[in-house]
């Protein structure tokens, strides 16, 4: 993935939890979704909807999609999922719509699973946007989390999730470790967004520490 998608993915979750002053995990993101104004409808409240649209044929793959409904945007997802992959999920179809992954000419995203190797460009791109909605990094951070099951705690995301949000950070103390000796400051909090989102967090990880 081109270094510049990653940047304006990451960015994008910087920006939505200064502007919707969230200031704890885990990220509340049907709340966050809410608050973009746009509708969530669950499919075990909505089979006939979808099954009248031939939308059900997506949810039977689909963790969830997004569609453009006459210039409106809309997510599905399946709630009967477990509440921390659901939790990921909807972060997922969010980065799609902050990332303008919907248009006239693709209208509805119909792949939500797990992160993995092998996704494309645009499901890469959600999944940052979700990761770092759902787990900051700088805030993992402060709070010393630093194991799978500690990422889960504070996050409430998956096993599979944290793992893979744990690979990040690895490579980011890694970076921190280098910056120190080569700089001699640290690599975290060299954005001005990523430093006005962690001074948003200075009650949770002070509570934490």
């Amino acid at each position: 993935m081109q270094y510049l998608k990653y940047k304006n993915a990451r960015d994008a979750s910087w920006e939505i939890l200064i502007e919707l002053q969230i200031t704890e995990l885990p990220v509340k993101i049907s709340r966050v979704i809410r608050a973009l104004n746009i509708p969530l409808y669950r499919y075990s409240e909505n089979q006939d909807l979808m099954d009248n649209s031939d939308l059900g044929k997506i949810a039977i793959t689909a963790d969830a999609f997004t569609i453009l409904m006459d210039d409106a945007l809309a997510i599905f997802y399946d709630d009967k999922k477990p509440p921390n992959r659901v939790r990921f999920t909807l972060a997922h179809e969010l980065g799609h719509i902050i990332c303008g992954h919907l248009s006239a000419a693709a209208s509805i995203t119909a792949k939500n699973k797990e992160p993995d190797d092998q996704d494309d460009d645009k499901e890469t791109q959600a999944n940052i946007f979700a990761s770092r909605l759902l787990s900051p990094a700088y805030v993992l951070k402060q709070v010393n989390a630093t194991t799978v099951e500690q990422i889960m705690a504070h996050c409430r995301i998956s096993q599979k999730c944290a793992t893979f949000r744990l690979e990040r950070l690895q490579v980011l103390e890694q970076r921190h470790e280098v910056f120190l000796s080569t700089k001699g400051h640290s690599c975290y909090g060299q954005h001005p967004l990523e430093r006005q989102m962690v001074k948003q967090f200075a009650p949770y990880i002070k509570k934490h520490l």
